[in-house]
């Protein structure tokens, strides 16, 4: 059982990763010119929100704070608000020094 456990969570940790490196090589460019998406996988840890995750990432060329916790929902097609530690998000990141 213990085995099953730790390949779920191998699975998920590789599943996310995969999914993380895909977006990172699009090339996405947000609503400011000068800041460009990145993708970045998060462990979710015991006392996290998702509101805290985007608290913790979020810049001014994100946007509307409500807007960039929308868009991590998206990107992990999540329903609501929930997440569990042990999980993993995958989290846009904006970075400023895109040229």
């Amino acid at each position: 059982m213990k085995k099953l456990v730790v390949g779920m969570i191998m699975a998920a940790f590789i599943a996310a990763s995969v999914f993380c490196f895909t977006l990172m090589n699009r090339s996405d460019v947000s609503a400011s010119d000068d800041a460009a998406i990145e993708y970045v996988s998060i462990e979710i840890e015991a006392g996290d929100t998702l509101w805290s995750i985007a608290q913790d990432n979020y810049n001014e060329s994100c946007g509307d704070f409500r807007d960039y916790v929308k868009l991590i929902k998206e990107t992990n097609s999540m329903k609501d608000d929930q997440i569990m530690a042990g999980n993993y998000l995958c989290v846009p990141v904006y970075n400023q020094d895109f040229h």
